[in-house]
């Protein structure tokens, strides 16, 4: 059921489901709709989907694909824009990068 998906990835992102509808512009009346069984309109899907970060098809499944596992030695595009971004950076900019992805991983 939309709603119960809709709840999990609000729980997850540690937010309300009537304040996601509020930052959206959505009717809080659309909560009790999808409550009872009805799911929001493509474009409202997509608003969604966007904000938690996630798939429109995620959003209505309620489930993340796991990411493939890369073998040794294999580089994704991402890896390598990456890459190539944080061997420009001075090493006060690297460090400040650090810090900030041990941030993010440490609040998982």
């Amino acid at each position: 059921m939309f709603y119960d998906n809709y709840v999990k990835f609000c729980e997850e992102k540690g937010v309300s489901p009537s304040r996601v509808l509020v930052d959206l512009g959505i009717s809080k009346g659309s909560l009790q709709r999808w409550k009872e069984g009805g799911q929001p309109r493509n474009e409202c899907k997509k608003k969604l989907a966007d904000y938690f970060g996630i798939t429109v098809a995620a959003l209505v499944s309620g489930q993340i694909k796991a990411p493939t596992i890369q073998q040794e030695g294999e580089r994704s595009d991402l890896d390598n824009e990456l890459t190539a971004m944080l061997r420009r950076l001075t090493p006060e900019q690297a460090d400040k990068v650090r810090c900030f992805v041990q941030g993010i991983l440490s609040a998982r």
